[in-house]
């Protein structure tokens, strides 16, 4: 109503969805936010499940995942799952922006991973 795209967020819908809205029906009216010219972005992430060791005044502590904190690497079954249904939807093209501690190796991982567990699919995304 403002005129301003919306971004969809998979961690941030995840852990902000007051509706209780599937992944992809969010993203699809995100998606219905972007004028038909300009190729609608999205980012892509997934929760840190692992346990994050520091070192505070020379004691080790041990802290465990929040949900809202990124992974390293995403998961890639969450990842094929909604570009998956994407496809199947017929949802309109867009970029996807990972958000990964891991950074260009996240990326990496993520393509691998994709090849092996959905060909077809990543086929369609290159």
């Amino acid at each position: 109503r403002v005129g301003v795209p919306v971004v969809f967020d998979s961690l941030h819908h995840r852990c902000l969805d007051p509706l209780g809205l599937s992944p992809v029906d969010g993203l699809r009216l995100a998606l219905a936010t972007w004028p038909q010219h300009v190729k609608p972005k999205i980012h892509l992430s997934t929760p840190r499940t692992g346990l994050r060791r520091f070192r505070r005044n020379g004691v080790e502590h041990l802290q465990a995942p929040l949900p809202n904190q990124h992974s390293d690497f995403l998961d890639p079954f969450t990842a094929i799952d909604l570009l998956q249904a994407a496809h199947d939807l017929g949802l309109r093209p867009f970029d996807v922006m990972l958000e990964a501690k891991a950074k260009d190796l996240a990326l990496l991982r993520l393509r691998e991973h994709l090849a092996r567990f959905a060909p077809a699919l990543a086929e369609r995304i290159r």
